[in-house]
């Protein structure tokens, strides 16, 4: 995990303000080059509902280590995973047992996962 993503995930997690060359928060969001890749939605009680990822259109390496390094920093190598084979992205999420399949993703799709980093939807907008 790249210096500037450890401390993107420090500050989104107590939803502090941070800015560093491509990468920003901005309380519960993430953005990267002004696209939001990440964002944690709470209830009206304020506890997580959900947490809303994307490449926003951008399958490229600082775009998964962005998202891989949210993942490893909420759930320490528990979530899902951000990959790339043969040009195109791809996600899969861990289980007891290991990886499951992985999941063909188009960069412009969002992932929703639930409290516990399970994938609940892809919202696909290809």
């Amino acid at each position: 995990m790249r210096k500037v993503t450890r401390q993107a995930m420090c500050a989104l997690n107590v939803e502090q303000s941070f800015n560093s060359k491509n990468t920003r928060v901005s309380g519960d969001t993430l953005y990267l080059f002004g696209n939001p890749i990440i964002r944690i939605v709470r209830n009206t009680r304020g506890y997580i509902e959900e947490y809303r990822l994307s490449m926003c259109g951008h399958g490229t390496n600082t775009t998964r280590d962005r998202l891989n390094g949210f993942s490893r920093y909420y759930w320490i190598n528990r979530g899902p995973s951000f990959f790339q084979n043969k040009g195109r992205q791809y996600i899969s999420e861990k289980t007891d047992t290991g990886f499951s399949a992985a999941l063909e993703i188009d960069p412009s799709d969002v992932i929703v996962l639930d409290s516990g980093g399970k994938i609940v939807e892809i919202e696909r907008h290809s």
